[in-house]
């Protein structure tokens, strides 16, 4: 499916430049390209992360000359509002609301398509996310709010986030290395940047947030959060007895 959006976007380029008249190839449906960019989708089959331990591992991702690492905040943005690693890369100071107490929020707009910046300029390389119904309002927690004012505070950037002054994007490559250095530090099962996505859904469907409302903040339905998102957690299972324990001894 990769190669098909490069031929497309090689195609698309030829008729800017005058070499072709139009390009015949007709573009997919929003909601059936199922668009899988490089940005790792793989289940992992290992219990996801306590709250605690998560933590834990975004603090062992580390940054250069003691800065905020780029991954680590790429890291908090997928574990605490569960956003897809292609649409956490595109995002825009404007996309934030970041109030200096309580919850902010993020507007969902676009994603990456995982094409790369040879393939035409930045304007090509950003779409819809995956779904139509993925782009969505999210409400983002005051330990994100403060990650995010810290990035941009020491940052400064003027438009996206995560662009360098050259011009690149961070690497899919380094994300992924960052993260399972952060895990293996820390002696947690490596997770993947999708990984962190499915951590999220686990984390609020372990705290009790509506079934629904979780859906609606990871731009997906109910039973797709529940069949493909939420996993096991660390230490769910302790909870979960407690949690029968409790309830048998109200019936005793």
């Amino acid at each position: 499916k990769r190669r098909v959006a490069v031929v497309k976007r090689c195609l698309n380029i030829a008729v800017k430049r005058g070499l072709m008249t139009s390009n015949e190839w007709p573009d997919v449906e929003i909601g059936e390209a199922r668009r899988k960019s490089s940005w790792g989708n793989k289940r992992e089959e290992d219990p996801v992360p306590s709250v605690s331990e998560l933590a834990e591992i975004l603090a062992a991702i580390e940054g250069r000359d003691s800065r905020i690492s780029v991954y680590q905040t790429l890291s908090a943005i997928c574990a605490y509002a569960g956003l897809r690693p292609g649409e956490a890369v595109t995002l825009r100071v404007s996309d934030l609301s970041l109030p200096r107490s309580g919850w902010g929020y993020i507007e969902v707009r676009r994603s990456w398509n995982g094409t790369g910046a040879n393939w035409g300029d930045e304007s090509e390389n950003e779409g819809m996310p995956k779904t139509e119904s993925a782009q969505r309002t999210v409400p983002i927690s005051p330990i994100l709010v403060k990650h995010l004012r810290d990035w941009i505070a020491e940052n400064r950037p003027t438009d996206s986030l995560f662009i360098s002054d050259e011009g690149k994007r961070p690497s899919q490559s380094n994300w992924n290395r960052s993260l399972k250095a952060a895990c293996e530090k820390v002696g947690i099962a490596p997770l993947s940047p999708y990984g962190l996505r499915r951590t999220c859904a686990t984390h609020m469907v372990y705290a009790s947030v509506l079934i629904a409302e979780a859906a609606a903040r990871l731009g997906h339905s109910p039973e797709v959060l529940l069949t493909y998102y939420t996993k096991r957690m660390s230490g769910g299972e302790e909870r979960s007895n407690q949690l029968l324990d409790a309830a048998y001894e109200s019936t005793s």
